[in-house]
């Protein structure tokens, strides 16, 4: 009995057993596993509840400072910079768009700058007598304190470019000068740029200030952009100087072999080089001499036009006749120039001239280029013509005629090739336009350009040289000739900004051009 009781409950135990395995199993699916399991804490969630996933921190998209003003004690008890105007813009400073402006009390408040770009913060207080601020803030994003400290004395914020005007130049000594109750100049202080170009020169009081680069000259205007004159601290107080380097010279030595003379010349021929994109005319000699010609002259590194006086007298040997005069020092910079006579004749008639007094002068300008700074010196032919029809040489290249005359200025519409047995050109009365601008910025290589007829031409400005008005106001001046009618003049500077704009009619023998 009791052996059959004892497999009973071998049986039951059995059977109990399997139905356990059998749930376990069957659970097992949708269950963790037990050492999951074990991992949990109080916090956890259920196996029935969906895990909470903790939000991400925003990352910052935006760059603000906090802007805390200090100042001396005595501007502090009158109260002088408890309000003031805070104002963010981006390099070059442009006050009149800023990227953000606003006013605050009890000297501090917060301002708004473009993320990660260079800003400057000009902070002014309401107070007039107190000193206006200018600070460099680096990139940034989100939002850092800046404090700033009025001083007894202005500073000036200086941006050194290299020649091109693009490139910073870093490690430039910059100088800083003041005019003297005597007369003539002291140097109170310098500064040597960091990597982006830049330097601050501080301790700055009431008076005319020079600011230079110190391989520039203190008196000499050229180049322009290498030297500021300013006029006080109010010239001080809000905004940055730029200044480029002096390009360097290099020394070329030039031999022009004239293989041929002309026979018509009335005087010897003159040889110049003229740069193809500035307009510039270095002159190198006055007076060709049949044979060998030898001469040096001190010349930036670049491209150069070899032209002669009159236009088209002579045939050079060199491509496209322009001179290169390398940059690199391993390099001579010698040239040799074979020239010879033209013979290639146009017999040429100007229709127009019936009620002008001779003598006359013909000129020829090349639309491509920029405009010469005396078209009258551009002569074609002989430096006087008698009568209205000469023997010239044949120019291939599309010229514009301009003929200047005792009654005014004449020119042809379009630019033409002077080729052939004989050409007839009709002439129509013209206009010299005089272009004068008076500014207190300091545009890197400004030019305008003239759009008349239907064509466009470039011309470069040019220091004034009837003196400088007064610091820190620089006068710009040039001179073309354009027939009569509608002529919209639009100035820029070397990168393309737009400086000003101004539309004329042109109905007289001479008008002035202003902004």
């Amino acid at each position: 009995m009791k052996g059959r009781h004892g497999l009973a409950a071998v049986a039951l135990l059995l059977v109990c057993g399997a139905v356990v395995l059998v749930v376990a199993l069957v659970n097992g699916r949708d269950s963790p596993a037990p050492v999951e399991s074990a991992l949990r804490t109080n916090n956890s969630p259920s196996p029935t509840q969906p895990a909470v996933v903790a939000p991400r921190q925003a990352v910052p998209t935006e760059a603000w400072v906090d802007v805390r003003v200090q100042g001396s004690p005595a501007w502090i008890r009158a109260g002088a910079i408890d309000t003031f105007s805070a104002t963010a813009t981006s390099p070059p400073p442009s006050w009149e768009s800023p990227f953000a402006t606003a006013t605050y009390a009890e000297g501090s408040g917060r301002v708004r700058l473009q993320p990660s770009t260079w800003s400057w913060v000009r902070v002014q207080p309401a107070e007039p007598s107190a000193p206006t601020a200018l600070v460099r803030v680096p990139p940034l994003v989100g939002t850092r304190e800046l404090h700033v400290v009025l001083q007894d004395t202005a500073s000036l914020h200086v941006l050194v470019l290299q020649a091109d005007g693009r490139a910073p130049a870093a490690g430039a000594e910059v100088v800083v000068e003041q005019r003297l109750p005597t007369g003539g100049f002291a140097a109170i202080g310098n500064a040597t740029t960091d990597a982006s170009g830049h330097a601050r020169l501080t301790g700055l009081s009431d008076g005319e200030i020079v600011v230079r680069t110190a391989i520039s000259s203190v008196t000499d205007p050229e180049p322009l952009s290498a030297r500021r004159v300013l006029q006080g601290r109010c010239a001080l107080a809000d905004q940055v100087v730029t200044l480029l380097l002096a390009p360097a010279r290099r020394r070329l030595e030039l031999e022009v072999e004239v293989a041929a003379f002309p026979h018509d010349l009335g005087l010897p021929p003159r040889l110049y080089l003229r740069d193809p994109h500035g307009g510039r005319v270095i002159p190198v000699l006055a007076a060709l001499q049949s044979g060998s010609n030898r001469v040096e002259v001190d010349i930036e590194p670049g491209d150069y036009l070899v032209d002669c006086l009159p236009i088209g007298s002579f045939q050079t040997n060199l491509a496209g006749g322009t001179l290169c005069v390398p940059a690199d020092p391993q390099h001579a910079a010698k040239a040799r120039v074979v020239l010879g006579d033209n013979r290639a004749r146009t017999r040429l008639v100007l229709a127009g001239l019936r009620t002008i007094d001779f003598p006359i002068r013909v000129c020829l300008r090349d639309p491509s280029l920029p405009v010469h700074p005396d078209e009258r010196l551009m002569f074609y032919g002989q430096l006087s013509w008698r009568g209205a029809t000469a023997d010239v040489p044949s120019v291939v290249t599309p010229m514009q005629i301009v003929v200047s005359t005792k009654q005014g200025w004449l020119t042809s519409r379009a630019a033409i090739r002077i080729a052939g047995t004989e050409l007839r050109v009709e002439l129509v009365p013209a206009c010299c336009a005089t272009i004068a601008w008076k500014t207190e910025d300091r545009p890197v290589r400004p030019v305008v350009v003239v759009r008349s007829e239907g064509s466009a031409l470039v011309v470069p400005l040019r220091l004034a040289a009837d003196g400088p008005p007064a610091p820190p106001v620089v006068g710009f001046k040039a001179e073309v000739v354009l027939p009569h009618g509608s002529a919209v003049f639009s100035c820029t500077d070397e990168s393309g900004r737009a400086l000003w704009h101004r539309e004329v009619n042109l109905t007289t023998a001479m008008v002035e051009v202003t902004p």
